[in-house]
Parts: C-alpha cells; sequence; structure tokens
C-alpha cells in the first residue's frame, strides 16, 4: 500500500495548488484515507486515458510533481524552503488531532512540555561543542539531516517529525551537560 502511495503523497506536497507545504488535497481528492488511493488511481487514469495499476499510478504521480517543479524551480525553492522551515519549527501541525486543542481539555497536554522550540537550540549546542571529537554526534546530525530532507521532499505533519526526537534529545542532553560545564568553568564569553 505504501509503494501505491510515494507517488501521489509526493504530489500532494509538490501540486500548483499546495503553497503551504502540509497536507493539502488536490481539487479530485477526497481527503480521507479511505479514499485517497482511489482518488488518485481514477484521476491518473482520467489523464493517461487507460487503465493503470497502482504502481503505475504512482508513477505518473511522481512524475506529475517532479515536472511541476522542473517548469517553476523559483516556486519549488520558495516551497521547500518553507517546509524546511514548518520542519523545524516549534508549530505542531496537526493531522487529524489537533495537539493545540486538545491541550484545552487535557491538563497533561497543558503541561509546559519540551517541544521542538525547547530542545533543538539545545541539541544546536551539544552537536557544536561535540562535532570535532565524536563521531557520534556526525551520525546523529547526518540522520536528523537526512531524515528532515526525506519528510521536506512531501509533506509537513507533526508526526513526521517524531524519529528525529530521539537524536535531538541525545544532542540537548550533551548540550546542557557542556554548558553547564562551561558555566562552572566561568567560561561565559565563549
Amino acid at each position: 500500500m505504501t509503494t501505491a502511495q510515494g507517488g501521489p503523497n509526493f504530489f500532494i506536497g509538490n501540486n500548483p495548488s499546495n503553497r503551504s507545504g502540509r497536507y493539502v488535497a488536490p481539487p479530485f481528492v477526497r481527503p480521507n484515507p479511505q479514499f485517497e488511493q482511489e482518488d488518485f488511481l481514477r484521476e491518473a487514469q482520467t489523464r493517461l486515458k487507460r487503465r493503470v495499476t497502482s504502481r503505475e499510478a504512482s508513477s505518473y504521480w511522481f512524475k506529475a510533481g517532479f515536472d511541476h517543479l522542473k517548469e517553476n524551480p523559483g516556486w519549488g525553492a520558495a516551497l521547500f524552503w518553507l517546509k524546511f522551515k514548518t520542519f523545524w519549527n516549534d508549530y505542531e501541525v496537526p493531522d487529524n488531532q489537533d495537539l493545540y486543542f486538545l491541550s484545552a481539555e487535557s491538563w497533561v497536554l497543558a503541561l509546559p512540555l519540551p517541544t521542538l522550540g525547547w530542545i533543538l537550540p539545545l541539541a544546536l549546542v551539544g552537536a557544536l561543542f561535540s562535532w570535532r571529537r565524536n563521531a557520534s554526534t556526525q551520525l546523529l546530525v547526518g540522520y536528523c539531516i537526512l531524515y528532515s530532507l526525506s519528510i521536506i521532499s512531501f509533506f509537513i505533519l507533526a508526526r513526521y517529525r517524531l524519529p528525529v526526537l530521539p537524536p535531538l534529545f541525545i544532542l540537548a542532553a550533551v548540550g546542557i551537560i557542556r554548558l553547564k560545564d562551561q558555566l562552572h568553568k566561568g567560561a561565559y564569553s565563549r
């Protein structure tokens, strides 16, 4: 099922009607997971004027998304930059559950829990302090960069960012320890 949805998901994030880099269903798609694959398949068949398999439809939608980006490189670069900023932003882009709406009804979610906006700066400090001395840091940073680029190529939802949190927590812990050490040494100017 996922291989048949790669092309449609790429098109969702890179089509002319998507100006946000988030999930925006194209006009011919009913925004419901139950119908999306069927709608993309039907539209591909309409455009190609023949019956196609799910795999052929996925290839068609990948090509349609790439063609749009090639024909509009400035638009594509601006959208990519917007998706990059959205991925690394503190805001949790909702899917079918809105964290901010739910926090009004849940005392646990209303707590000032660490968010990406808290963790990312500390993770950057940890990465900077240990980049040259620790190959594990380079591996964690490399993973975060490659993973984020793989998501940015499609579209952004908060749940898609979850896999970068564990390495960011590790880097943030290193950042906290290094900042604490620097403060104890009195190295404020650095």
